[in-house]
């Protein structure tokens, strides 16, 4: 087999969806001829931990932990953060911003280019050019967020001359936070700089969805390729439909930062209690993951305590449970300038878990073709209460006839070991 070297920060034992992409195709990469071999960091600080993802990483696959140093302790020292709290990622504030945390985000958008793990790029660049000399590899792959690993691979091969595959699960200087990093010119800048030279230099460049690919054939002048993220048949678990939620159960997976609570989900659900007299009874919200502070303060302000329940991260068997014995599955996709370009992973797992989606976000979005083309589910815009009140009150009147079904189609084509078949081939075109 050809082997091909995969440069990932997100590496089990980090939960979460950053660890989701690479760790599925290095679990499939094997039946497409390429044997895998992963460099990730020894300690991470990762936002969350899930040690169950430690058994999907197939027996023999060479994994290299190099050690990191990353200013979370003194991040955590300067905010007077215990020690052992994990720092939640997604700009995701459960308290307040504080003067503090303002500073500090200040410091992480000009300081720490292009992020927090860039001190460990110069001795990742020199750990595996000295690693290659005696481990050859075929190709390199590298994924970001945190796009410090892009640059790990381009001084790679820059030193080596190896093929490079750039894959971006995520924008870069479009991502939806990028404003709140408080960027100088001279830095905003250099993002810019460094990453046009990681479009420019790498041999591919992939990307999750339609409009990030026109983005980036933008800033590079080049074709873009596209390879969504997916589901993967392995952790499906099918729920017998009387092991559903009793209740009408509108259920939202993953973190759900300011930008994802919308206002007009919580006004719609008030004004349905009050219109009709059992909704409020029947309706259970469950929120899984961590929540901002401003979707408390939503739920507070719209009288919706008794039907909300808060769940902290689950592992991800369990949170795929959640998904099968749901009513139905909010997405609610981010409210920031880039809205229409935006791919939550969670909508491939929530196609495969066969139960109906409620899409909040532009109609007219990559998310909303999806589920469009799948025949999935509905969708409503950001502020549209009336249409989203529609959809929720026609998913209620199904749930108490006993009739509320989806019948997706198409779903297969986003397996992950579909689309690791896209990454191999492409790993096979760059070294043909």
């Amino acid at each position: 087999m050809k082997k091909v070297l995969v440069i990932t920060y997100y590496w089990p034992p980090s939960g979460g969806s950053g660890v989701q992409r690479w760790l599925k195709c290095v679990r499939y990469l094997r039946e497409f001829g390429w044997e895998p071999v992963v460099y990730t960091a020894l300690d991470s600080e990762y936002p969350v931990i899930d040690m169950s993802l430690e058994a999907q990483v197939p027996a023999g696959v060479e994994v290299i932990r190099r050690p990191i140093w990353e200013p979370y302790k003194l991040y955590k020292r300067f905010t007077g953060q215990k020690k052992e709290t994990r720092v939640v990622s997604g700009f995701l504030n459960e308290k307040k911003p504080s003067f503090k945390r303002r500073v500090s985000m200040w410091i992480r958008g000009n300081v720490f280019i292009p992020d927090a793990r860039k001190f460990w790029i110069k001795p990742s660049i020199s750990f595996l050019v000295d690693y290659l000399k005696e481990h050859p590899v075929d190709a390199i792959v590298s994924t970001g967020p945190p796009h410090s690993m892009h640059l790990i691979a381009m001084g790679v091969k820059r030193k080596t001359g190896l093929p490079w595959v750039a894959d971006f699960r995520d924008p870069w200087t479009n991502i939806d936070f990028y404003q709140e990093l408080m960027l100088s010119e001279w830095a905003d800048r250099k993002h810019h700089r460094l990453e046009k030279e990681v479009v420019t230099m790498a041999d591919r460049v992939v990307v999750v969805g339609n409009q990030m690919k026109e983005e980036f054939e933008e800033i590079s002048g080049r074709k873009v390729d596209v390879v969504t993220n997916g589901y993967d048949e392995a952790d499906l678990q099918p729920q017998p439909k009387e092991a559903r939620d009793k209740k009408f159960s509108l259920i939202h997976i993953g973190l759900l930062n300011q930008h994802r609570n919308h206002e007009a989900f919580w006004a719609a659900c008030a004004e349905l209690k009050q219109e009709i007299p059992s909704f409020g009874n029947d309706l259970r919200v469950k929120l899984v993951g961590k929540a901002d502070v401003s979707a408390q303060e939503s739920i507070n302000r719209h009288g919706m305590e008794a039907q909300v329940e808060m769940i902290d991260y689950l592992p991800q068997a369990e949170a795929v449970q959640q998904q099968g014995r749901a009513q139905v599955l909010l997405l609610s996709i981010n409210n920031t300038p880039n809205a229409k370009g935006v791919i939550t992973g969670k909508i491939f797992e929530y196609l495969a878990s066969g139960r109906p989606i409620l899409c909040i976000g532009p109609e007219d979005g990559d998310a909303a073709h999806i589920i469009n083309e799948a025949n999935a589910g509905l969708v409503a815009g950001f502020e549209d209460k009336e249409k989203i009140k529609a959809h929720i009150a026609h998913y209620y009147d199904l749930y108490r006839r006993d009739a509320l079904e989806v019948q997706s189609q198409g779903v297969a084509a986003f397996s992950r070991k579909a689309l690791t078949g896209k990454f191999a081939q492409l790993f096979d075109a760059i070294t043909s």
